[in-house]
C-alpha cells in the first residue's frame, strides 16, 4: 500500500512549478494588455442642401410725403400691400393722394422648415433728387428679431417664404419737392442659420 503522506516537492520541482505558474499568469494577462487599445471605423457623409434663391417683388417706396417748415420722419411698416402703415413725426404729413407706398418685398426659397437669417447693414442710405438728399435708415422686417436693426430670422416654407422690409426716411424742413431715389439700394442678405 502507498503511503498517504505525500512527499514535499523538491526545490527543483517547486522551481519548475513556479516558472510554469508565472508563464501561465503571464499568458492570461497578455491578452488583457493587447485589448487595451481598440480601433473602430466611422462612416462619413455629407448632405448638399438646396441653394438659397431670393427674388425681389417690390422696392422700398415711402410714397408721397409733404413737409412744412419743421423737419420730421416717415416710418414705413414692414407689411404687405400697396398702402402699408406709415407713421409720421415732426412736420411731415401724408397727403390724400398717397402715391405708391410699399415695403420692400422679397421671396426666399431653401430647405423647407430650416431657419434662415436676414441681414441688412445699419448704414444710412442716401436718396437724392438732383442736389437734394434725404436719409433712409432704421430698417425693420416682419420676421423675428435677432439683433435690432440689423438681423432677423425666419423659417423656409415648402414653396418659399415672403418677407417685407420697412425703414425710416428723414425729411428736412422745407425739403424741396421731387422724386428722391437711390437705384443702387441697400443690401439684403439671407443665409441658413
Amino acid at each position: 500500500m502507498r503511503n498517504p503522506i505525500k512527499k514535499r516537492p523538491s526545490g527543483k520541482q517547486m522551481k519548475k512549478k513556479l516558472i510554469l505558474l508565472f508563464f501561465a499568469l503571464l499568458m492570461g494577462i497578455a491578452p488583457l494588455q493587447m485589448h487595451a487599445q481598440v480601433t473602430l471605423n466611422s462612416s462619413a457623409a455629407a448632405t448638399i442642401v438646396t441653394v438659397i434663391a431670393m427674388s425681389k417683388t417690390y422696392d422700398l417706396d415711402f410714397g408721397n410725403l409733404a413737409v412744412t417748415t419743421v423737419a420730421g420722419t416717415c416710418i414705413l411698416a414692414p407689411v404687405a400691400g400697396n398702402n402699408p402703415t406709415r407713421t409720421v413725426t415732426g412736420g411731415v404729413t401724408l397727403p390724400a393722394f398717397h402715391g405708391t407706398p410699399r415695403a420692400a418685398e422679397f421671396i426666399v426659397t431653401g430647405v423647407p422648415s430650416q431657419l434662415f437669417t436676414i441681414n441688412i447693414p445699419s448704414a444710412n442710405l442716401t436718396i437724392t433728387s438732383g442736389a437734394n438728399t434725404m436719409t433712409v435708415n432704421t430698417y425693420t422686417t416682419d420676421q423675428t428679431v435677432v439683433t435690432a436693426g440689423t438681423s432677423w430670422y425666419g423659417t423656409f416654407g415648402a414653396s418659399g417664404t415672403t418677407f417685407h422690409v420697412g425703414a425710416t426716411v428723414t425729411v428736412a424742413a422745407n425739403q424741396p419737392a421731387g422724386l428722391y431715389q437711390n437705384t443702387t439700394g441697400f443690401p439684403v442678405t439671407v443665409n441658413y442659420q
